[in-house]
């Protein structure tokens, strides 16, 4: 019965601790410091991933080249996974370079910098199963929405 009982608490701790890790995350570094660059190495990383997935479907959904469903659907699989990685850890504020393509605004409205990064977590998950689904009016759909919340970041807040 305590195996069971220990077996109970072990997880809902280990959540815990993520919860408090992941909020420090914000003011610190992995590595135990701030630094700008790994920060905007970091994002930029990031959108690379996002546009290595998302070209390729929205290259098959304008005809330029054949639609493949298990391709999408692995490509919306993946930008559905890196959307789940916390990019907001890596806009320590006043990230800003000449590199970054991030501009100041986004520090003057951080709530609203939250709200679209967690709208473009919703619609890439959203994208995800779409594509699972195999219906191509659905897919198409949800691929809009995706482009819609990367549009309604970019227009504020990048350069």
């Amino acid at each position: 019965m305590k195996n069971r009982q220990l077996a109970n608490v072990i997880p809902a701790l280990a959540i815990a601790l993520g919860g408090v890790a992941a909020s420090n995350a914000h003011s610190q570094h992995s590595d135990g410091g701030s630094s700008t660059e790994k920060a905007v190495d970091y994002r930029n990383s990031y959108m690379t991933i996002l546009s290595w997935n998302a070209k390729p479907m929205g290259k098959m959904l304008k005809g330029e080249t054949p639609f493949d469903a298990a391709a999408f659907t692995l490509h919306a699989r993946q930008l559905a996974n890196a959307s789940g990685l916390d990019l907001l850890w890596a806009f320590p504020e006043g990230s800003v370079t000449e590199d970054s393509g991030a501009r100041e605004e986004i520090w003057f409205d951080w709530e609203d910098f939250e709200q679209k990064f967690a709208d473009f977590r919703t619609a890439a998950s959203a994208l995800g199963e779409a594509a699972e689904g195999g219906d191509v009016e659905a897919v198409k759909s949800a691929f809009g929405k995706v482009g819609d919340t990367c549009k309604a970041c970019h227009k504020p807040y990048k350069e």
